[in-house]
C-alpha cells in the first residue's frame, strides 16, 4: 500500500460513534476507514507495529489488515488505516457457537500478544466482529505492555463476566437468558437484570456460578499478594509458575471454554437440503436455477439473503454467480447456528458468507448501537446490492400478521438497488381447516401493488407450485 503525504480536512471525516474512550478514534474518509492516534501514544503504536504482533495477528486472520499510513489530521499524531469488515455485527446478532468462537479468538489473541510484551486492558464483546464466519478482534486501543512476562491477565474477571458465565446459561439450554443479557449489555454477573421476568431466570441459572466465582476471586487475590511479595523478596517466578496457570492462564481458560457444551437444539429445517456438510453435497432445484439466472443477470455482488433457505441457497449463489459477500439474516437463532457450523470450516465460503440472527422487520438495538447509522439496515451492516426473501413474507403476513406495506418498507431498506421477492400461495401457507382474515385479499395482485410502492418490476416469473418470484429496481422514495 503506498503511502499520501496530505492533510485530512476534520470536516470531510465522520467519527464513529462506538469509538470514544480509546487511544485515538475510528473516522471514515472517501469510504475507508481510519484511526486517529492521539500524539502523545503515537510512538507507542509504532512499536507495537513493528515488534511483530499485529503481523502475526493478521496471518492468523485474528485482526483486520492495518497499516501506518501518511495521512496528517489536525490534534493527532498518526493516521492508522484499516481495512473493513463489510458486515458491522455486534453481539447480540450471534449464535451461540459465534458467541463462543468469538471468545475463544479474544484469548489466541492474548497469547499472541503475551509473546510481545502486550494485553488487551478489555474484553467485551464489542471489540470482536465476524467477517464471514471469522470472528476477528477489532480494537487496536486495546493493547496494553504487559509490566513482565509473569504478569497477570486484568480482564481474567471481566471475561468472566463477558463471556464464560453468559455461555454456561447458553449451553444448559437457556438461551433467552444468555441472549437477552448480552442484548441488554447488563453482562454484571453480580447484577440482576431490571427486567422483572428475567430476575427468576437469572436466580435459577446464576446462583451457583456467582458463589463459585466469588471463592474464586477470594482465593486468586490471597495467591497474587503472596506471589507478589514473595517476587519482591527475591523468590523465584518458577515456584509459582503451576499453580499460576490454575488462576489466570489463557491455555486455562481455553480448556474450560472447550468444556462447554453446545445446547441441544431440535432440527429447524425447513426441507431434506438441511443436512449438509460440505459443497460436494448441495442440490439445486429449478426454482433456485432461476433466481440464479437472474441474479447472474443482474450482475450482483452483495446480497442480504432474508428468512428461510439460508444454507442451501446461499451457497448454490456461491458456486453459480460472481457473488462476493452474502448476509444472511434469519430470526431463528437455531437456524443462524446451523449454517455458521456448516460452513465456518469450509474454505471459499467462510470468509463469504456472515450469518446473522436477528428479527429484520422489527430489529433491536442495544445501547451501544442505537444511532441511525448503526441499525441493520444503514450503510456498511446490512444493507447489499440485492435484498433476496424466499419463502418468507407469506409467514410475516399470515403468521406474524405484518401490514404488507410495513414488511416492504422494511426490507426496502435493505437494497441499494434491486429485490428478489416470493410470493407463495395461499394454499401453501395454512393447515386445512385454520382460516384467516388474509384469505379473499392475499392473491398475486394484492402482492404485486405492494411490492410496486417500493420496487420497479423487472420481472414477474412463475415458479413451480404457482409460487411467484418478483424481480424489481429499487425506486427512489
Amino acid at each position: 500500500m503506498s503511502y499520501i503525504d496530505s492533510e485530512i480536512d476534520l470536516n470531510e471525516i465522520h467519527f464513529s460513534p462506538l469509538s470514544t474512550v480509546d487511544i485515538g478514534r475510528v473516522f471514515e474518509f472517501k469510504n475507508r476507514l481510519f484511526r486517529a492516534i492521539s500524539c502523545k501514544e503515537s510512538e507507542s503504536v509504532v512499536e507495537m507495529f513493528s515488534c511483530g504482533m499485529i503481523d502475526e495477528l493478521e496471518s492468523k486472520k485474528l485482526f483486520p489488515k492495518s497499516w501506518i499510513t501518511k495521512y496528517k489530521l489536525d490534534g493527532y499524531g498518526l493516521i492508522i488505516e484499516h481495512e473493513r469488515i463489510p458486515s458491522k455485527n455486534f453481539p447480540y446478532e450471534w449464535s451461540f457457537s459465534m458467541f463462543k468462537d468469538a471468545a475463544i479468538a479474544l484469548l489466541e489473541v492474548n497469547i499472541i500478544a503475551s509473546k510481545y510484551g502486550y494485553q488487551t486492558k478489555d474484553c467485551h464483546a464489542y471489540n470482536v466482529m465476524f467477517d464471514g464466519c471469522l470472528p476477528m478482534f477489532v480494537d487496536l486501543g486495546s493493547f496494553v505492555k504487559t509490566y513482565n512476562s509473569h504478569s497477570k491477565w486484568n480482564c481474567y474477571n471481566k471475561f468472566l463476566q463477558y463471556y464464560y458465565y453468559i455461555l454456561k446459561i447458553w449451553g444448559r439450554g437457556n438461551s433467552y437468558l444468555a441472549r437477552a443479557i448480552v442484548q441488554s449489555d447488563n453482562t454484571d454477573i453480580y447484577s440482576p437484570p431490571r427486567s422483572s421476568e428475567l430476575y427468576g431466570l437469572y436466580r435459577k441459572d446464576n446462583s451457583f456460578l456467582i458463589l463459585v466465582d466469588k471463592s474464586k476471586q477470594i482465593v486468586s487475590r490471597l495467591y497474587f499478594r503472596l506471589y507478589n511479595l514473595l517476587i519482591k523478596r527475591g523468590f523465584s517466578p518458577f515456584l509459582f509458575s503451576l499453580t499460576k496457570e490454575k488462576f489466570y492462564s489463557f491455555p486455562s481458560l481455553l480448556r474450560k471454554l472447550e468444556k462447554i457444551p453446545a445446547p441441544w437444539v431440535s432440527s429447524i429445517s425447513n426441507d431434506d437440503e438441511s443436512s449438509l456438510k460440505g459443497d460436494s453435497s448441495i442440490q439445486s432445484s429449478p426454482n433456485f436455477n432461476k433466481i440464479i439466472d437472474l441474479v447472474n443477470h443482474l450482475n450482483i455482488e452483495t446480497v442480504t439473503n432474508i428468512g428461510w433457505h439460508q444454507d442451501v441457497f446461499s451457497k448454490i449463489l456461491l458456486q453459480g454467480t460472481n457473488v462476493q459477500k452474502i448476509v444472511c439474516i434469519d430470526h431463528d437463532v437455531n437456524a443462524v447456528e446451523q449454517l455458521y457450523l456448516s460452513s465456518k470450516n469450509i474454505e471459499g465460503v467462510r470468509e463469504r458468507i456472515t450469518p446473522v440472527s436477528l428479527n429484520s422487520i422489527y430489529p433491536n438495538v442495544s445501547c451501544f448501537t442505537h444511532s441511525e447509522e448503526l441499525l441493520p439496515y444503514s450503510e456498511g451492516r446490512f444493507k447489499s446490492d440485492v435484498v433476496v426473501a424466499l419463502d418468507l413474507t407469506n409467514h410475516l403476513l399470515i403468521f406474524e400478521k405484518y401490514s404488507i406495506d410495513w414488511v416492504f418498507n422494511m426490507l426496502s431498506r435493505y437494497s441499494k438497488r434491486y429485490a428478489l421477492i416470493e410470493f407463495v400461495p395461499f394454499d401453501f401457507c395454512l393447515e386445512k381447516g385454520k382460516p384467516s382474515p388474509l384469505s379473499s385479499q392475499y392473491t398475486s395482485d394484492w402482492f404485486r401493488d405492494a411490492f410496486s410502492k417500493y420496487f420497479r418490476i423487472i420481472l414477474e416469473e412463475k415458479l413451480e407450485n404457482d409460487r411467484i418470484i418478483f424481480c424489481g429496481e429499487l425506486l427512489t422514495i
